[in-house]
Parts: structure tokens; sequence; C-alpha cells
């Protein structure tokens, strides 16, 4: 016989009817009148169990019993069995019994936990899909859930609202209904691609019920069941339209603007190309010019010829320049040069400002500073130049100090701080901001007393920039200004142009340059009588061609050291004649470009274009010499 005993040690359950409500250990008073009032006894009274539970044996009415015991998994309920101890077959009979007992409890209490986790399982999933509903119908976004055949089942207050049609119309349609015409296909391929990838987000040209277009943000995540009918896609989207638009009339103004852009820089390329072809002129022949018997006033007039040209051309370089570095056309270079030699050429260039004003040049530079750097002495002397000239416009009388000091000393490299003070008119502490701005003086009065585009100091502050330092300003109004910027330059230890190009040429072909023949090849008149004048004046034996005709046919007559080959040309442009020169048995020989074009670039577009080397008009003399006899030395090493 079995039974099954409560946290109390009362027998609750039993094969034996005289077992129930017996107490299998005492209890207090107290304690059986709270089990009878609690009506779990009901009309029953409680009696004393016959059989002694804390042992294995257990001995009644002179008969010994076997006594076995489990705890259940329900906290304080035990089961247990007692047998008589008769015979194998009784033991082995009591023991199924037992065994029945725990096997029905088993089946019990997981039913009852089963039932119970039904119940739980059944709640969280009604009020997920409650919560799933609320939030399917509250999002901001349109939703839509298509099944495994691409198909809409579902879709949320958002989309009908997003894409103007009711619910119904849309239930059992394919989802590319919603795409316009030109997107469906990319539409089915987007599917296509999220079925193996299982998640992807992309951009849409959709349509509504009405014929309106709009653009629509979209994610997309494919919940792929255990075959295609148990699949279905999980679909997000956002209206666009208003962002899509204006990205469209951003890059439509990116468009047009890069067109400005562009016609601008070929406006520049060709404004310079026309004025530096005349201005070779001018200033060619002011040069030889300055060098005949002249009366003293007609070499003033020369002179002043002379530098009404160089400020032209400064003019035109100045705005060249703004342009370059607008488009981000400028290279900082490397190179080695005499920093004090350098120096003292910008000082001879500021005593020439100067010569008509009561002004003291002060040019102070630091011993420690090294005798060669390495950086970029051609941006260097525009930016000084800039600051120099903005100095001796802005100062009548008193000083302009330019002073270089070495600030620090990094191994290889060398800071170098230059600061330009005068004792000018200064301006206003709130004005300063604008002394970087382009095109822009402090006041009206100010650009009709000086003269300028209002160019040079937004110019010097983007080179100082672009060469790793800061251009600061301090002023004050009837005072002076104060310019001050630190450069790194590498250190070294001889420049590159420590002897003069033509001379050591000169030396190399043993100063007999009569024996050596340049072929000119230029359209223009002037500059072509230029060019012709300055070489022969040189010794050089000068040919002259006004067309690629004539220099092919000068070319078959005589055999040329050098061409110097103008660039636009009727006809027949420059690169074309160099590339038809190339083709014969003159192909070895330097042809240097000739070219009022000077953007950034031109040198390098021309060398690809098959040409050896570049000069930009208006062309000096020392340059000119330079690059010709430069040319027959390599040549003929």
């Amino acid at each position: 016989k079995a039974g099954i005993i409560s946290p109390d040690g009362i027998i609750f359950s039993s094969h034996d009817r005289d077992w129930l409500y017996s107490m299998t250990r005492e209890l207090g008073d107290k304690r059986k009148t709270e089990i009878k009032e609690s009506r779990l006894l009901g009309s029953h009274s409680l009696r004393e169990f016959r059989f002694d539970l804390r042992s294995e044996f257990s001995m009644y009415d002179g008969e010994k019993y076997h006594v076995q015991k489990v705890n259940l998994n329900i906290p304080g309920w035990v089961i247990f069995s007692v047998s008589r101890l008769i015979s194998k077959t009784n033991y082995f009979y009591s023991h199924l019994v037992f065994i029945i007992l725990l096997l029905i409890e088993f089946l019990l209490i997981n039913a009852l936990r089963n039932f119970r986790l039904k119940k739980i399982s059944d709640r969280s999933l009604k009020e997920s899909r409650e919560k799933f509903q609320h939030l399917f119908e509250s999002a901001m976004d349109s939703i839509l859930i298509i099944n495994g055949e691409k198909k809409i089942e579902d879709v949320n207050p958002v989309t009908t609202s997003l894409f103007g049609y009711p619910a119904e119309e849309l239930y059992g349609q394919q989802f590319s209904k919603l795409f316009h015409a030109d997107s469906r296909d990319e539409c089915i391929e987007h599917m296509r691609t999220v079925e193996m990838e299982s998640r992807e987000r992309f951009e849409f040209h959709g349509r509504k019920r009405d014929g309106t277009e709009l653009y629509v943000d979209c994610s997309m995540v494919y919940l792929r069941g255990d075959n295609k009918a148990n699949s279905a896609f999980f679909i997000s989207c956002s209206d666009i339209t208003e962002r899509k638009e204006a990205e469209i009339l951003l890059q439509n103004a990116k468009v047009e603007a890069e067109k400005a852009n562009q016609s601008k820089g070929e406006f520049l390329a060709n404004m310079s190309h026309e004025i530096r072809t005349p201005m070779t002129a001018i200033l060619g022949f002011s040069e030889l010019l300055e060098v005949s018997e002249l009366t003293k006033k007609q070499r003033e007039y020369i002179e002043v010829i002379k530098n009404s040209g160089e400020s032209l051309l400064y003019l035109i370089d100045e705005i060249l320049d703004f342009s370059k570095i607008e488009a981000g056309k400028v290279v900082i270079e490397k190179k080695n040069f005499e920093f004090r030699k350098f120096i003292d050429e910008i000082e001879k260039t500021t005593n020439i400002w100067i010569k008509d004003k009561k002004i003291e040049l002060k040019f102070n530079i630091d011993k420690k500073v090294p005798q060669y750097v390495c950086g970029d002495p051609e941006r260097l002397r525009q930016i000084l130049r800039n600051i120099l000239n903005n100095a001796v416009k802005f100062t009548e009388k008193g000083e302009i100090t330019l002073n270089v000091l070495l600030r620090k000393k990094l191994g290889p490299w060398v800071s170098l701080e230059f600061s330009v003070s005068d004792t000018g008119i200064g301006i206003s502490e709130r004005d300063t901001d604008k002394l970087f701005k382009s095109f822009s003086q402090i006041d009206s009065a100010l650009s009709r007393k000086y003269e300028g585009t209002g160019l040079g100091l937004a110019i010097t502050f983007k080179l100082v920039e672009m060469m790793g330092g800061t251009l600061d300003v301090e002023s004050d109004l009837g005072k002076g200004t104060r310019f001050n910027f630190i450069i790194n330059f590498g250190e070294a230890d001889h420049a590159e142009d420590d002897e003069n190009i033509l001379e050591k040429g000169k030396r190399q072909i043993h100063n007999n340059l009569s024996n050596y023949s340049v072929l000119i090849v230029e359209d223009n008149s002037v500059n072509r009588m230029l060019l012709d004048y300055t070489l022969k004046r040189e010794g050089f034996d000068v040919v002259t061609a006004v067309n690629g005709v004539e220099a092919m046919r000068s070319l078959d007559q005589k055999k040329f050291d050098v061409i110097l080959m103008d660039i636009q040309m009727p006809g027949k442009d420059g690169v074309e004649v160099t590339r038809e020169i190339r083709g014969t048995s003159h192909k070895d020989v330097p042809v240097i470009a000739l070219t009022a074009n000077a953007m950034k670039g031109d040198m390098e577009k021309y060398i690809n274009l098959g040409l050896d080397d570049y000069l930009s008009k208006p062309i000096k003399k020392r340059d000119l010499v330079n690059t010709v006899i430069k040319w027959i030395v390599e040549s003929k090493g």
C-alpha cells in the first residue's frame, strides 16, 4: 500500500482508506485546530498512523514491513509505500506499485506544468500579437508584409496614406505595383538580392495611386521559412522625396558651378594668353632698348614703359594665382636655395618701390639662420613681395622692417619666423579680418586712393597656409601694421643655382654660340622678331618660320640644335608640328614650347604631349638664353 504525505505530515492520498487523514508525525493541538479550520479535512478527524516512516523497516502487529519514501518535485510533499515482508514476490509487487505511483506522479506533475506553460505561452502570444499590431498600426513609417510569392499580405495605415491606395486594393498585389515603371526591374532585382542576403536597404522611384511620383527609402528583411510558402518579406518605407529633390537640385547646381568654373578657367587662360602675347614684345624690346645708346630722357621713358608693363604682368599673375589656388592647382615645390642671397634680392626690389618715399628699409636676418635651405623660393618670394608691397603702399614715411628669426631646429628641419612691420596708416582691430578677403579693401575711399585688386593678401594668406604656416596681423590705426608667419624649411648644404646656368653652359660649349642653330616657329611677327634679335645678339645662328609648313621646310634644308615652338598657331598648332617632327630624322632635336598659357599644369601637359620644355610668355631674355643653352648642353652631353 502507498500514499502521499503533505508538508504537515498528513496522508492525503492512499490505497488504504483507513490511512487517509492520518498523521505520520506529532502535531500540536494548535496546528491540528488550524488544519481543521482551514477545511482541508472537512468533517474527518485526525488520527495517528500505525507505521514508523522514519526507518526503512517498521514492525506492526508482530510483522515486519518495508518502508520506502521519495520527495516529490512539489516542496514538502512525500510519496511512500509500505509492504509486508512475506516473500520476494510481495517485495517485488510492492516495488512495482511504488514505481507505478512515481510514474503517475511524474505524469501528473508534467501535465500540470505543461498546462501552466501553455496558459503562459498563450497569454504571452496574445500579448505579443497585440503589441505587434499596435506597433504595426502606430508606426511612423510605411510597413508592408509580403508573402513568399512577393504579394502584399498586410499594410499599415501609413502605407495607405503614403501611396494613396486603400488597403483592400493592395492586398494580393505585387510589391512592384508601388514602383514607378522605370524602377520595377530594379525592385525585382532587389528582392532577389534580399532572398540571398536576408536584408538590404535601397532607394526607389515610386508612384502613388493618383500618378504622383515620389522617392522612397526602403529597408527590407527576408524572413526565411521551411519553404517558400512559409517565407515572407518585412518592408519598411519612408518618404525621402524632399531630400531627394534637394539632392538633385544640389547636384545640378554643382554641375552648373563646375561648368561655370571651367568657363572661368578657360576665360582666364584665354585672357592671359591674349595679354601675355603683346606683353612679350613690350617687355622684351624695353629690355633690349635699356642696353642701347639712349639719352637720359629716353632712358626714363623706357624705364616707365618697363615698370608699367611689369605692373600689368604682376596684376595678371595675381588674378591667375588666385584662380589656381581656388582650383587647387598650386603645388608647393622643394628646391635648395641660398637664403641670404634670396633676401638680398627681395631687399633690392623693395628699395626700388620706396625710392620716391621717405621710408627707411631695414632687413635683419638672425645669424643662426642656415646659409642654404630647402623650400619653395618662388612662393616665399610671392608672400614677402605681397606683404612688403602692401607695407610700401600704405606707408608714406617712417620705416619698414623685415625680421627673420630661427625659432626651432629639429634634425634636418628649421623653423623660420618672418615679421614685416611698418609705420603706415594702420587699421582698426575690427577691420583686420577684411584684409584677407578676396577682392576687398577696408573701404571704398582706400580703393580709390590705393590701387590694387584686393587679391594680394588673400593669395598670401592661402600660400602661407599651403606652406604649413599661419599669417597673423597686428595693427593700430594711425600707427602701423605688423604681419607675422612661421614656415618650416629643410636645411641644405648647397644651392641648386649656385652657378649661373648661362656662364656654365657657355664654358661647356666653349663660348662659341655661332656654331649652334636655333629654329624659331612663331606666327606673331613682333614676337618672332624679338626672339630672333635676342638670340642673334647672343651669337646663335637663328632661322625663323611663320608656321608648321615653313618649319618642316627649314628642317629639310638644315640641321638645328634647338627648336622654339609656339603652341597656338593657325592651321597646325605647335603640338601637331612637334608630332610631325618626331616622325622624321630630327626626332631627337629638343623642342621647347613657347606659350602664353601660364596656368598650373600647362608645363606638364606640353611635356606629356611630346615637347621637352616650356617657356611662358612674356619670356625674359635670361630665361630664354639659359633654356636654349641648357638643352644644347644636354643634347651634346
